[in-house]
């Protein structure tokens, strides 16, 4: 019996999460005897859903990147922010975590966990900044999210 692929924690315009197992035809069949190579990460869902043994993966986006390196590092202590704010989350949360993530000068274990928490609860998962590299969905949008 062969184990579910791991999920994708990201929601991420452009995933590939619902193609992955149509894309998988087009893989090489001997793809676990070479070096995977991902050149727009995105949410990863190819990624993990093939399960490669050596991969090189990468995206522009380096926050994005610096999420996974996190997570990978310490699974358990991200997870243990991402629990914390889920528990407390509202409208008012989600400000307060969007204005922290925002003035954090380096990144952390804790801001990756304030970028999943925001992908996961901001409109429609649209990670996008303004011109400062501010994290900044449209707050008329943003407002729409249940209290």
């Amino acid at each position: 019996m062969t184990s579910q692929p791991p999920q994708t924690y990201l929601r991420w315009i452009g995933g590939k999460q619902r193609l992955a197992p149509r894309l998988r035809h087009f893989v090489p069949r001997d793809y676990l005897s070479r070096t995977y190579h991902e050149p727009f990460l995105g949410a990863a869902s190819l990624f993990l859903a093939l399960r490669p043994r050596l991969a090189h993966l990468s995206d522009l986006n380096d926050t994005l990147i610096q999420s996974f390196t996190f997570v990978r590092a310490r699974p358990d202590l991200v997870a243990r922010y991402i629990t914390q704010h889920a528990a407390r989350d509202s409208k008012a949360y989600y400000y307060e975590i969007r204005d922290q993530y925002n003035r954090a000068t380096c990144f952390s274990y804790a801001q990756a966990a304030r970028f999943i928490y925001l992908n996961r609860t901001c409109y429609n998962g649209v990670f996008r900044v303004n011109r400062e590299g501010y994290f900044n969905p449209d707050p008329a949008l943003a407002d729409s999210r249940a209290a």
